[in-house]
């Protein structure tokens, strides 16, 4: 199965400009953190000072399309270790936690995106540096893990973290186009 750090093993330090146990919590914790802290309070501040509803433009509809496909990946994320568990087959509580995490944190950027569209907000600085944040920390931690070579152990993992790493690159890519003004001032 997927490989957890064991803290037995030492790891060469030239191969790693950070700990890998470090980059590992880091690009599982910082993310959704920022989000989480921030989050609440960008909500309260677009309730507050929101105008009226943006159009279903494409670039909204597009940035939706991608939450939701991340939701679905993060979905199989979790889904993977607890059918493992239901198997029989031992799992890391990490292995079950960290994508449970990025699911809950996924799917409230999600609905910053929506609660955004309806308040009238055209470009959004809070999901851009979440979005950078989610594509600097888990990519570091996503080309330690390809230097590694472990992917014919566990290719649908690799397969769905890559996958994952590229629509959040799309999601911080699009985070940087301006939507189009709303159609009505309150």
């Amino acid at each position: 199965g997927l490989r957890v750090w064991n803290q037995t093993e030492q790891e060469p330090a030239a191969y790693h400009l950070l700990s890998l146990c470090f980059v590992r919590a880091a690009s599982s914790w910082v993310p959704p953190m920022y989000l989480w802290v921030l989050g609440p309070i960008y909500l309260l501040y677009i309730h507050r000072h929101g105008r009226c509803y943006l159009r279903m433009s494409h670039l909204f509809k597009t940035k939706m399309v991608l939450g939701l496909a991340l939701i679905l990946l993060y979905t199989f994320n979790v889904a993977v270790p607890l059918w493992r568990i239901h198997q029989g087959v031992p799992q890391a509580p990490e292995l079950l936690i960290h994508p449970t995490v990025w699911l809950t944190t996924m799917s409230f950027a999600t609905f910053l995106i929506h609660m955004e569209r309806r308040k009238g907000v055209r470009s959004s600085g809070v999901l851009f540096g979440y979005w950078l944040l989610c594509c600097i920390l888990p990519g570091i931690n996503t080309v330690q893990q390809a230097s590694a070579g472990n992917f014919r152990q566990e290719p649908l993992h690799h397969l769905a973290t890559y996958l994952c790493l590229s629509l959040v690159v799309a999601e911080l890519v699009l985070s940087c186009l301006v939507d189009q003004p709303p159609f009505f001032s309150e």
